[in-house]
């Protein structure tokens, strides 16, 4: 059996619109393995949440293959697909939201036994209940509901929801962007936690760059449906191949570069571009802050899209300056020196 859980090879989403086909996902690949946390990250229209939904079979395939334990699960229907559902789950961003405000938070966690195992009564309330107890929840709010949770509590529930199937995989899409940073960081120490005591493999999709590295193995960067750089965290937190991940990690607070000095903002222009009119050659050209340090190379971001390989720094990028990618990081640094 192989060690990966999760494998996504060649994924493609188009949405169809009024304007012409919006690619979401286009031609993503990425692997998460048993009992490891993979960060995806990027800003919001980067497709980085459909291809969460798509890991667990909630957002039909365009183009690519799924593979769960090694199974093709991409064209799996019915009650194939339902047996299968207990092995993956999903936290969803906003934890209020996601739960049902006319169920029992003992109702709510406990539903999904009855839905795919036939569990109710005792048994039900029984499991809920220790499962509760997992998140550092007492027993006495299962008979609460959604109206009377913090936000912080509520979110433990959703995670209770996602625990209680016992699954391998939790797709975790911004699971703390909508809590105050001292629950935030409370949540993170649960995931944290589960991971090591219970052996979750985890997807954790966000903008926050410092969430994911506190809490991922490796991380994957998307921008415009691409992944444009991949590889173990702290070697791109250290030391990125891509401008695109230089200038989110420079918006981190206390980001520093390659040699411990403090990282200067990289201040991005413009803003994605049309989706239904993706720019030829690279891209993140329109937005590229190593543009004039390329030339007179530049003609070859226009013309040629650069594809995932192997870069300067030992990890993956799609970039045809991952040279240039260094001199602008360690000037961030430089100036960062100066300007304390």
């Amino acid at each position: 059996m192989t060690d990966r859980l999760l494998e996504l090879d060649g994924i493609r989403v188009d949405f169809p619109t009024r304007h012409g086909a919006v690619r979401a996902v286009d031609g993503v690949s990425l692997d998460v393995a048993r009992n490891e946390a993979v960060g995806l990250v990027g800003e919001s229209g980067s497709g980085k949440s459909t291809l969460g939904r798509v890991a667990l079979r909630l957002q039909p395939l365009t183009a690519g293959r799924v593979h769960f334990a090694g199974d093709d699960i991409t064209s799996w229907r019915g009650a194939q697909l339902r047996a299968l559902r207990r092995r993956f789950q999903m936290v969803l961003q906003d934890p209020l939201a996601a739960l049902n405000p006319r169920m029992s938070v003992g109702d709510i966690i406990g539903e999904p036994l009855h839905a795919l195992f036939g569990v109710r009564g005792a048994e039900q309330r029984a499991r809920a209940a220790a499962v509760l107890d997992r998140v550092h929840l007492p027993a006495h709010m299962l008979a609460r509901y959604p109206h009377e949770l913090s936000g912080g509590q509520a979110q433990r529930v959703g995670i209770a929801r996602a625990l209680v199937v016992q699954p391998d995989l939790v797709v975790a899409d911004e699971p703390v962007s909508s809590l105050d940073a001292s629950v935030a960081a409370q949540i993170l120490a649960l995931l944290a936690e589960l991971k090591a005591d219970e052996g979750i493999a985890y997807l954790v999709i966000s903008h926050d760059l410092s969430l994911v590295r506190h809490l991922c193995e490796r991380v994957a960067v998307m921008y415009l449906g691409r992944i444009v750089e991949e590889g173990p965290a702290e070697q791109i937190f250290r030391s990125p191949s891509h401008p695109y991940t230089a200038a989110l990690l420079s918006a981190t607070p206390g980001a520093r570069g390659a040699d411990g000095a403090r990282r200067t903002r990289i201040v991005l222009s413009g803003d994605l571009p049309d989706p239904t009119a993706i720019p030829s050659g690279c891209r993140f050209r329109t937005r590229c802050p190593i543009g004039p340090v390329a030339e007179p190379s530049r003609v070859r971001c226009i013309e040629d899209d650069p594809v995932l390989g192997p870069s300067g720094q030992g990890h993956a990028a799609a970039c045809h300056h991952t040279e240039a990618v260094a001199e602008l990081v360690d000037g961030s640094a430089r100036d960062a020196q100066e300007v304390s």
